[in-house]
């Protein structure tokens, strides 16, 4: 099986995966800060608590007791009823020994001892007390520490705090009033708030999860049936296309893009399909153009090498008939060159702007229509009007228009020319009395290398097919259109038509 095809691949791969993944990586983040935000907010409330708490534990001796204390004039108690349970009252000496310990209660240690004594001793000795609390851990314990300098003087009464007036004298530092309260209790409560709250988010990321897998199914939908359709495209069925999915407004976009495109591509196909059997059928009728003069001048070259001795009137034959052929070949090339001319003037991007005056040009080429005429009746009218034609595609369009039309009238009909405006349009109209195109012969009547069943009839030999179409290729590479009208035993009409433009 490979490997794209697996189902694990495929759901990795899948646009859901990618989405579910991203919610739960945002939600994963959300849920951090919150609870980063949540822990930092809980604690502050907390410790606030604590910090309230030691300061009435401060006030619950008197400074001159403490100062007999710290002094040794009396002995102090092994412990003071008044303070709350859990809180240590220490007394060091302003060289950071510890002088006494009180508790709530009467509590025996081998030795006399303070949490966090050798930190707080080091803060004494260090004069490092730029605030009143501190947050004391180890790997044991962490305690919450205030530490409150006692000052003396001779003048001034003890006080726990610095005095302000800087001119008093004698003022002496007796030692530190250290109060401590163990944060056991509020690590118990942040530590079960942090379980509860991880919990509580791992299940809203899974529960989350699965609600919002659940809710993209029916979004995600559509795009499941615009792949399907587009696989069942990729092999070969173009002339598909993707309904209505009553879906967002960027499906629906992809949705019209998509048609658009498979429009465009269907399009792209007919055409090079038709593009390939012209190719193919052009490819014969050329062939089948050049191999009829050339088997001809063959065929008499050869009589010529078996027969050395010809009377005149042979040779001369045979040579018209050769120069009537390689005229043709040289007529047949000519065209073939000028439909090549068109068509690379129509793949470029920027065309050349075409010009002709009508009147200017008509009088350099009559003598020619006229003697290809002959003894038909050709009546030319024309408005002084510009046409977006070159100058040579003018005279090409008019010759080859009415050699078509003295093909297909009598030797007494009538052609005439008409050149004049039609609101807002410029027709070029080139009318016969003659014989008439049948009906299943006007769609094909500009296409290449096509002769009517009139013409093959009548005309074997002549023409290749090529004049309507050069006719064809350079009105349509100027912007115009052609019509035809035409009735059997009647005459044709042909017009070409040019938007005027201003």
């Amino acid at each position: 099986m490979d490997e794209n095809n697996q189902p694990s691949t495929k759901w990795r791969n899948s646009l859901s995966h990618h989405l579910l993944l991203r919610f739960w990586l945002s939600l994963t983040v959300c849920l951090l800060i919150s609870g980063i935000v949540q822990y930092q907010t809980l604690y502050q409330f907390l410790l606030k608590g604590q910090i309230t708490n030691l300061q009435t534990q401060q006030n619950v001796v008197n400074p001159n007791q403490l100062k007999l204390w710290l002094t040794h004039k009396t002995t102090a108690p092994t412990s003071l009823p008044d303070l709350t349970q859990g809180v240590t009252l220490g007394l060091f000496s302003n060289n950071g020994q510890l002088q006494a310990v009180f508790h709530r209660q009467n509590q025996f240690a081998p030795k006399l001892s303070f949490p966090h004594e050798q930190q707080v001793r080091d803060f004494i000795l260090k004069r490092r007390i730029p605030k009143n609390y501190y947050v004391f851990r180890n790997n044991k314990m962490s305690y919450l520490i205030a530490i409150q300098p006692i000052y003396s003087s001779p003048n001034t009464k003890l006080t726990l705090k610095q005095p302000l007036n800087s001119n008093v004298k004698n003022i002496k530092l007796l030692g530190y009033v250290v109060t401590g309260i163990s944060l056991k209790p509020i690590d118990d409560i942040l530590n079960h708030q942090t379980l509860v709250y991880l919990i509580n988010a791992l299940a809203v990321i899974v529960l989350g999860g699965l609600l919002v897998y659940y809710i993209l199914k029916k979004p995600l939908e559509p795009l499941m049936k615009i792949s399907k359709i587009s696989e069942k495209i990729s092999h070969g069925q173009y002339d598909l296309r993707i309904p209505d999915l009553n879906a967002s407004s960027e499906i629906e976009h992809l949705r019209l893009a998509l048609n658009s495109m498979l429009t465009t591509i269907e399009k792209a196909l007919a055409t090079e399909t038709k593009a390939k059997d012209q190719m193919a059928r052009f490819i014969a009728d050329a062939s089948h153009e050049l191999r009829t003069p050339l088997t001809s001048i063959r065929g008499f070259l050869e009589i010529l090498l078996k027969n050395e001795t010809q009377d005149i009137q042979t040779l001369q034959s045979a040579h018209n008939t050769m120069l009537i052929e390689t005229e043709r070949l040289i007529q047949l090339t000519e065209n073939l060159l000028a439909l090549q001319a068109i068509a690379d003037e129509a793949s470029e991007e920027k065309q050349e702007h075409a010009q002709t005056s009508a009147q200017e040009t008509l009088p350099n080429i009559l003598p020619l229509l006229q003697s290809l005429a002959g003894k038909r009746s050709l009546a030319i009218n024309s408005e002084n009007l510009e046409l977006p034609l070159k100058p040579s595609e003018f005279k090409q369009i008019l010759y080859n228009l009415i050699h078509n039309a003295v093909q297909h009238t009598s030797d007494d009909g009538k052609i005439s020319v008409s050149i004049f405006k039609n609101q807002n349009d410029i027709l070029l109209q080139i009318s016969d009395n003659g014989e008439g195109i049948p009906s299943k012969d006007l769609p094909h009547i500009f296409d290449r290398f096509y002769r009517g069943t009139r013409s093959r009839q009548k005309q074997k030999g002549k023409g290749a097919g090529l004049g309507l179409a050069i006719v064809h290729e350079i009105v349509g590479l100027r912007g115009g259109k052609i019509e035809v009208i035409s009735e059997i035993g009647k005459g044709s009409t042909i017009s070409i038509i040019f938007m005027q433009t201003t």
